[in-house]
């Protein structure tokens, strides 16, 4: 699973290190509203048989310190070496499949040699638009979580 993780809930310089989307805090797997809804989609797949990898296109958080929670646009020099990193990243791994969240990551990787085998708008509230344009209806986890588990049984299987 490749995605854009945003910023963690810091408020210091320090680095931290952790998984996408916090799933390795057992609160974020199981209580947080969007995150659980990450562990259940990560959870489909574990059902499926497939074991998961999650990564992010970008591998730190670059924001304006006065704009904690915007990001900011990283130069194109950046941005090509976090991306040579990503493609090294996913052939070390080897990936069965490559599932993108997201129009960030999606965007990010089409001009690399990844491919993606199935897209679909990040899970978090910030992509509502995106889902109910897609769904049709209302954009909640459940439905969220009903769409993407069928989409990875019609390609996947």
């Amino acid at each position: 699973l490749l995605g854009q993780d945003s910023k963690g809930n810091q408020d210091h310089e320090d680095i931290s290190i952790g998984t996408p989307y916090g799933l390795h805090h057992k609160g974020s797997r199981e209580k947080l509203t969007n995150t659980k809804l990450y562990f259940d989609m990560v959870r489909v797949l574990l059902d499926l048989g497939y074991r998961v990898y999650l990564t992010d296109i970008f591998k730190v958080w670059v924001c304006n310190p006065e704009k904690r929670y915007a990001g900011s646009n990283l130069p194109k020099e950046d941005k090509t070496s976090f991306l040579e990193i990503l493609e090294r990243e996913i052939a070390a791994v080897n990936p069965v499949k490559v599932i993108t969240w997201g129009n960030a990551s999606w965007h990010a990787i089409r001009n690399t040699n990844i491919s993606p085998t199935l897209s679909f708008p990040h899970p978090s509230g910030a992509a509502n638009g995106a889902w109910k344009k897609l769904l049709g209806q209302s954009p909640t986890n459940e439905n969220k979580l009903r769409y993407f588990k069928k989409g990875v049984q019609q390609s996947l299987m």
